[in-house]
């Protein structure tokens, strides 16, 4: 079901980069979309406190259950789980599969009709 607003899904990028607290300060605006981000819960939840910000995060992991609105300072989250603990500014090369990881579903989920686009945060080429 399409809402009104047009339906984008963002991926997190690298982990240990600057995507993560994009997506938070993101989160702390109104905006004219139906935002949905791809990334691990724990390392946004991290980020926001790190931050001195708050989150809501709102699980959806099943896709059809994210037709609902968010409000400021929440985040509809289409859950994936690092491989490895993430600590800001430094890169681990075993996080390079979540990175695919979330661009392959990112793909996939935009091809089948779920979301209008796609818009990616920074990823670390020489990580993957």
């Amino acid at each position: 079901m399409q809402s009104e607003k047009p339906r984008l899904l963002i991926t997190s990028g690298e982990p240990a980069g600057i995507g993560p607290d994009l997506i938070i300060k993101l989160s702390q605006l109104d905006h004219q979309y139906d935002l949905t981000i791809l990334a691990d819960a724990d390392l946004l939840l991290e980020r926001a406190n790190s931050l001195s910000m708050t989150v809501d995060i709102i699980d959806v992991s099943n896709i059809s259950d994210s037709n609902f609105k968010t409000q400021k300072n929440s985040l509809k989250v289409l859950p994936i789980k690092l491989r490895n603990p993430c600590t800001a500014g430094k890169l681990d090369v075993s996080n390079a599969t979540y990175v695919l990881e979330m661009l392959d579903i990112a793909t996939d989920e935009c091809l089948s009709g779920n979301f209008n686009a796609v818009i990616t945060a920074p990823i670390q080429k020489s990580v993957i």
